[in-house]
C-alpha cells in the first residue's frame, strides 16, 4: 500500500468534479460561520487555507472581507479557483503545491484545514504539517480542523460500500479498514456518462486525544471539539470539527 504519497496525484479529473458537486452551498456557509464565531476574527484578518481544494471555504471568507491565502497540490483546483477570483476581484492569494514543501507566508490570524485533509499521510507527516501550520500561526490565533476520519468517528459508522450520485458523477466506493496499520483504503469508481474512473484514497485514522497531542506538539493548547458546524459538544460518531489556539 502506498499510503504516503497517494493524494499527490489523486485529485484531477472526474475526482475533483466528483467533490466539486458533492456538498451543498448551505453547509459552506454553516462551516464559515462556525469558523468566523469560534476564531473570533478581526475584520480584514489574514486566513490560510490548506488545502483549499476549489474554493469553497476561501471563497466564503474572501467575500467577506478577509484576507485569504489558499494553498493546494491539485492543478485542476487551483486553476478554476484563480479564474473565479480573478472575475470576482477577491482579496485571494493561492499557491499551487504540497503544504509540505511550499512557502506559506504568514503570520496568520487563523488557519483552516477542513474536508477530511487531516490524515492523508501516516503520522511523522502529519505532526510536520501541523509544525509548519503552527509555525505560521499568530500568537493567540486558530486552527479549525475538519474531518470525518477520526477513529470516534468512522469505525462506528464505517460501511463496506456506498454509491453516491454527485451532480452527473457517479461515484462507488469500497473501504477496507487496516487495523494494524489503522489505516482506511478506499477504492473509488468515478462514472460520468462513458467515462470511468478508478482511484483508491487511504486515510490514516488517528483517535481524537492523538490528535489533541499533535496539536499540542506543534504549539497549540486549549483544544475543542464539537459534533458540528452548530457547535454542538462532539460525540462519538458525529462529523468533528476541532478548534485550537497557538500558545
Amino acid at each position: 500500500m502506498n499510503t504516503t504519497t497517494w493524494y499527490q496525484t489523486f485529485f484531477d479529473g472526474l475526482a475533483t468534479r466528483s467533490w466539486q458537486q458533492a456538498l451543498p452551498a448551505s453547509l459552506t456557509e454553516a462551516e464559515v460561520l462556525f469558523i468566523l464565531e469560534k476564531t473570533a476574527l478581526p475584520p480584514g484578518a489574514g486566513v490560510l487555507d490548506v488545502p483549499c481544494g476549489f474554493g469553497r471555504h476561501t471563497l466564503a471568507l474572501a467575500e467577506r472581507g478577509y484576507a485569504v491565502t489558499g494553498v493546494d497540490i491539485s492543478e485542476t483546483y487551483i486553476r478554476q479557483l484563480s479564474a473565479e477570483v480573478e472575475t470576482r476581484n477577491l482579496p485571494v492569494r493561492l499557491i499551487h503545491g504540497d503544504a509540505l514543501r511550499v512557502p506559506l507566508g504568514g503570520p496568520y490570524d487563523a488557519v483552516i484545514c477542513m474536508g477530511n485533509s487531516f490524515g492523508y499521510a501516516p503520522e511523522p507527516v502529519m505532526r510536520r504539517l501541523l509544525r509548519r501550520l503552527g509555525a505560521v500561526t499568530k500568537p493567540g490565533g486558530a486552527l479549525v480542523l475538519n474531518t470525518g476520519v477520526l477513529a470516534e468517528t468512522l469505525l462506528p459508522n464505517l460501511k463496506t460500500s456506498a454509491e453516491y450520485q454527485t451532480g452527473d458523477v457517479t461515484m462507488r466506493i469500497r473501504n477496507r479498514y487496516h487495523p494494524l496499520q489503522s489505516v482506511l483504503e478506499t477504492s473509488m469508481t468515478f462514472v460520468r456518462g462513458d467515462e470511468t474512473e478508478e482511484k483508491t484514497a487511504f486515510h490514516h485514522v488517528f483517535t481524537l486525544a492523538e490528535v489533541a497531542r499533535l496539536l499540542r506538539a506543534a504549539g497549540f493548547d486549549r483544544t475543542e471539539a464539537y459534533g458540528g458546524p452548530d457547535g454542538k459538544p462532539y460525540a462519538v460518531g458525529d462529523y468533528a470539527y476541532l478548534l485550537a489556539r497557538r500558545r
